[in-house]
This record gives structure tokens, C-alpha cells and sequence, in this order.
């Protein structure tokens, strides 16, 4: 599945994924909505919103960093301030093309190429959009480009691969993702 999240807690959650696992980020993740999320109740008992840009940006980065985000907190707080005062408009980029996408998400620091795609991919619906981290590296290198001869970057990676798969690159990327980890 392609997942479409909220732009703005994926947007958080993928710049605390940095040199971070599945389960530390689930952590940073429920730490920051106790915090300064709104807290509700149901059925099931209470549990924490995601906060709004405006509660994580007056939160600050220092209770950032006293929560155990490390060095992800100033970027965290950074995104959130550019998000609150309207320098990025989250919802808007669903409405234009992948490329003014991309160069509008790499304006927030901490956010790079990997980062950005995952967030067009999983929350903007830029199906053409392919993260490339360390399995997806490895499976393209091993599978598309053994005769290359040479370390691409990143990005190169993806743009050949966008290339090569097209408008649904995503789906690919996931499929690769998913048999890569699966086989390790």
C-alpha cells in the first residue's frame, strides 16, 4: 500500500526517520503529540493529536531536544515555524507538479531528496516520486546498474529510475523496498 498520510505529520515523521528506526521514530512521534498535541477522549480511553504547526513551532526547539530528539530537533522546529508562517504550503503542493513539489520541500532544512520523495510519495500523491535510502542503493545497484562501473548518487539513482518506471515509479520503489528488506 501507498499510504496517504497527513502531509504535515509525515513531513515530521520523515525528518525524525533520519539515521533513526521504525520503533525510535514511533517513539519521537508520540512523545511530540503528548507533549503539545490536544488530548482526547473515547471509548478506548485518551489519546494525543498530532499538534498543528503553530503548537509544535511555540513548543520550541529546546523541549524538542529535552524530549530526545537530538539533532532532528532543529530541523523539526524549523519545518514547523516555516509551516506555521505560510513559507510552505503543504496542501498547495498536492496541487502542482512533482519537480515544483520537490524544490519547494528541499527549502526546509533537514529535508533532502530521500526525504522529500518519501513525503510526495506517502502524503502528496506524487506517484512518480522514488525515496531512495540504503535498500532501495543497494537493490538498484544490484538488480538495474551491476555495469555502471561506478557509485551514483541518490538522486541520480532516482532520476534514472523515474525514468525507466514512469508515472507510477512509487509503486515500483515500494515493491523494491519491500523484496530488498524482505531478502536481507
Amino acid at each position: 500500500h501507498i499510504l496517504r498520510q497527513d502531509p504535515w505529520e509525515c513531513l515530521i515523521a520523515f525528518i525524525c526517520s533520519a539515521n533513526n528506526n521504525i520503533p525510535r521514530i514511533k517513539s519521537l512521534m508520540d512523545k511530540i503529540s503528548e507533549a503539545c498535541g490536544n488530548q482526547y477522549t473515547d471509548t478506548l480511553g485518551k489519546y494525543y493529536a498530532f499538534p498543528t504547526p503553530k503548537q509544535l513551532n511555540d513548543f520550541g526547539e529546546q523541549s524538542l531536544r529535552n524530549l530526545g530528539l537530538g539533532f532532528r530537533a532543529k530541523y523539526v522546529s524549523k519545518a514547523s515555524a516555516m509551516v506555521h508562517l505560510g513559507d510552505i504550503d503543504l496542501p498547495y503542493l498536492r496541487t502542482v507538479d512533482y519537480h515544483n513539489a520537490l524544490t519547494e520541500l528541499v527549502k526546509i532544512p533537514g529535508v533532502g531528496d530521500k526525504v522529500a520523495n518519501c513525503v510526495l510519495l506517502f502524503s502528496l500523491e506524487k506517484l512518480e516520486s522514488f525515496p531512495v535510502d540504503v535498500w532501495i542503493n543497494r537493490v538498484m545497484r544490484e538488480t538495474y546498474m551491476k555495469d555502471a562501473g561506478l557509485e551514483l548518487p541518490n538522486n541520480s539513482i532516482r532520476e534514472w529510475a523515474q525514468s525507466k518506471f514512469g508515472i507510477y515509479a512509487g509503486y515500483i520503489n515500494q515493491y523494491l523496498f519491500h523484496s530488498r528488506r524482505l531478502t536481507s
